[in-house]
């Protein structure tokens, strides 16, 4: 029995190579799929989002959801654009910068409407300290395309905690 025996069918077959590039510089290849329906376009776009402090950020991360999409993300479950734009104008509330970084893009054995992407957040808390740690994030696309419909991403809540109770 393999390592890959014991996982889950999702996580088995990887949907993209990682390639480096001048050092440290990380360069994914998204699955052709992704690209053609746009799901690849509104993941990137999330994490722009994602990373743009401003109001119209948080507009952009909202406009990636369908009208009933949900977040679920550190001890939250969002319902619906209203609640998830008022999550991410909060967000900034300690927060000075936010940089994520997707590294890997795995597809579901059942198709390209659930997709997992491992990544790397950098995170600057208003005190000047700043922290890096890696995500893993769960994208469930519906009938509405390339709109998410669910997004749920972990990450150790552990050392945010930490950084966040630095004042």
């Amino acid at each position: 029995m393999t390592l890959n025996d014991s996982l889950p069918t999702i996580l088995t077959k990887p949907a993209i190579q990682m390639a480096q590039t001048n050092g440290s510089k990380t360069s994914v290849v998204w699955p052709e799929s992704l690209q053609k329906n746009g799901r690849q376009e509104t993941i990137e776009k999330l994490f722009r989002a994602a990373d743009d402090p401003t109001r119209g950020g948080s507009a952009s991360f909202t406009e990636c959801f369908s009208a009933t999409g949900e977040v679920v993300a550190r001890g939250y479950d969002l319902k619906g654009h209203d609640e998830i734009f008022k999550f991410r104008e909060g967000a900034w509330d300690p927060i000075s910068g936010r940089r994520h970084e997707v590294r890997k893009v795995y597809l579901s054995a059942s198709g390209d409407d659930d997709v997992m992407v491992l990544g790397r957040a950098e995170m600057r808390h208003k005190n000047g300290r700043s922290l890096t740690q890696d995500f893993v994030g769960n994208f469930i696309f519906g009938e509405d395309g390339a709109l998410i419909q669910r997004y749920e991403t972990w990450l150790d809540l552990k050392p945010l905690s930490e950084l966040m109770a630095s004042a």
